[in-house]
């Protein structure tokens, strides 16, 4: 509604852009953006589709880009929701793990089923320490073959899994969507 009295009062598309940021600005849009990108992202109801968005930014148009959300794709606590295995215990504090627990950087996507439908990747990962983990993710746990998510793919490259790990992937994850949505203010 705006915009079309701004196009019939004869504004450019520059003007237009620059009232478009200063409302942005004025409703702290892009505050509001970077914050819900480095809170608490599992419990939005936009996170997977957010995580998906990720997804697709990490290959060319060569590869088909289409996440199916018919219940089969699943998020991931990386660092899990329960502490039982001790290596989550001697790594990260109950404080650092309920601060970072649903938080961008500790998240990914997987697909739910496996060949004998007994058990999910996510499933079978569960609360496992994080070499365990990378063993479901990367199919040789089940061996049903690799998770069909290049951003869970590339959580192999880590040696462990850390706070500071998490704090880093969240950054990384959200300069990425920054630069995917053009947000630079």
């Amino acid at each position: 509604f705006i915009i079309r009295d701004l196009i019939n009062k004869g504004k450019s598309i520059d003007d237009i852009k620059e009232y478009a940021d200063k409302i942005l600005v004025q409703n702290k849009v892009y505050n509001r953006f970077y914050e819900a990108l480095t809170g608490d992202c599992y419990t939005q109801s936009w996170c997977k589709y957010l995580l998906a968005k990720y997804e697709y930014s990490l290959t060319d148009d060569s590869v088909i880009k289409k996440v199916k959300f018919d219940g089969t794709v699943q998020i991931e606590h990386i660092l899990p929701q329960t502490m039982t295995a001790s290596y989550w215990k001697d790594r990260f504090t109950s404080e650092e793990q309920s601060n970072l627990v649903s938080s961008l950087g500790n998240l990914t996507l997987l697909i739910g089923g496996v060949k004998d439908k007994k058990k999910s990747k996510n499933q079978t990962a569960s609360n496992k320490a994080f070499d365990e983990k990378i063993k479901v993710y990367m199919g040789e746990a089940l061996k049903d073959g690799l998770s069909a998510f290049q951003m869970t793919q590339e959580l192999s490259k880590f040696e462990e899994w850390t706070p500071q790990v998490i704090k880093q992937r969240t950054k990384d994850i959200t300069a990425t969507l920054e630069g995917v949505w053009d947000v630079s203010k």
